[in-house]
């Protein structure tokens, strides 16, 4: 009996590793996009971080899956959380105008 044994395995032939790679990918951005109004804040402002923290998620829903039709179960979750960051930093706005008209 013959058995062939292959030299060496190409990435393509590794199971799952092209899944992980997008979900590390997608993990990435998703941080990357709820850190950046931090980050802006801490550079730029108060009013430059709103804008980016309002923005950002009206960018990642208009341009990824998000919903369990499109996308799957993870972009529905991604999204519905992008979109509660969005109105959390509408309100950190809201409350900077009200402070300042007081």
């Amino acid at each position: 009996m013959i058995v062939e044994v292959p030299a060496s395995r190409e990435p393509d032939d590794l199971p799952g590793w092209k899944v992980t790679v997008g979900l590390a990918v997608l993990g990435a951005l998703f941080v990357g996009a709820l850190v950046a109004p931090i980050v802006v804040w801490c550079v730029f402002g108060t009013l430059a971080a709103v804008l980016a923290g309002i923005a950002i998620p009206v960018a990642w829903v208009c341009l990824l899956p998000n919903s369990c039709m499109n996308g799957g179960f993870l972009f529905a979750i991604l999204a519905v959380a992008q979109f509660l960051a969005g109105c959390t930093w509408f309100v950190v706005g809201l409350v900077l105008i009200v402070v300042a008209l007081v």
